[in-house]
């Protein structure tokens, strides 16, 4: 390795070394690693390229093109980098700083990214921790077994898969989805224009549905919902719901091969399809169905 760095990297590997600052471009076959006491600057990794982050380095303002890759170890810090469609950033047990997911792909495998907005496609796959979290328009987030989220937003066009862990208090709006599937979520808000869908063998629990907004359980369960005056809670094929009530206004609609278990109906309604199942529903805290009941109906109290 030679201490002179070109400006242009298009093949062969180069190192930035303590007390070395660089800024250019890495692309074709070439490589740049950012050694501990280096500071790497606003270089682009282009189509081929592989920028490398290792302990007690420091990578600032990195704009990661289609085909370009962004490897952070351990001890190695990401700031402000920007990945675009095809470019993919892996913390491999590093830290990533202000980032936005334009697009591209990032995966955090350990440690921690904070401070991210994901757009236009965009997708942070995440088992590692993931703190204060902007999910725009075509954005995906996806927290995988083993992930720690806090902080999360999510605007219209947003997506947010809970595949794993927990998340606590999640704002479902306007054109948002809130999808679980293998993780939990408690205390969720299901607002007009959102969806939330329960398909993961975990638990929902106690989330509020309101005016225009729906929860839509297939193959998984949601316990002690609320649905609020024009909200709605669809159970499909192997969904189930337990204790859920049904206020003034708002609708619980069980489709075949669906159940419920235990609905308090205060104002609202219950609607069972034909090959639905309805165990111990109760109307006004009063049960009125015998375990086991199936049919066709529609209660309202």
């Amino acid at each position: 390795m030679s201490n002179y760095i070109p400006p242009i990297i298009s093949a062969g590997g180069y190192d930035v070394s303590a007390g070395q600052t660089y800024t250019g471009v890495v692309e074709g076959q070439g490589s740049l690693r950012v050694l501990s006491g280096g500071l790497d600057f606003d270089t682009t990794v282009s189509a081929g390229g592989t920028l490398t982050v290792d302990l007690g380095s420091v990578d600032s303002g990195a704009i990661i093109d289609s085909g370009g890759y962004d490897f952070v170890y351990v001890g190695g810090i990401e700031d402000g980098a920007t990945v675009y469609n095809g470019g993919t950033l892996i913390l491999e047990g590093g830290t990533a700083i202000d980032t936005l997911i334009d697009g591209g792909d990032v995966s955090v495998q350990g440690d921690t990214i904070s401070n991210t907005t994901i757009e236009n496609g965009g997708i942070l796959e995440t088992a590692g921790t993931t703190v204060n979290t902007l999910i725009a328009s075509g954005g995906t987030l996806e927290a995988l077994v083993g992930s720690s989220v806090s902080g999360i937003t999510a605007a219209s066009g947003g997506t947010f898969e809970l595949q794993g862990g927990q998340y606590t208090g999640f704002v479902v709006n306007n054109g948002v989805s809130f999808v679980i599937d293998g993780g939990t979520s408690v205390e969720a808000t299901v607002n007009k224009g959102g969806k939330e869908y329960a398909n993961g063998f975990e638990a929902d629990s106690q989330t509020t549905i309101n005016s225009g907004g729906e929860q839509l359980v297939s193959g998984g369960y949601a316990y002690n919902a609320t649905v609020n005056s024009g909200g709605a809670q669809i159970v499909y094929l192997n969904g189930e719901t337990y204790s859920t009530t049904i206020s003034s206004g708002g609708e619980e609609l069980v489709m075949s091969g669906g159940a419920a278990y235990g609905a308090t109906i205060s104002g609202g309604l219950l609607e069972v399809a034909s090959g639905a199942g309805i165990y111990g529903p109760i109307i006004s805290r009063v049960v009125v169905a015998p375990y086991g009941w199936t049919v066709t109906s529609r209660h309202r109290v």
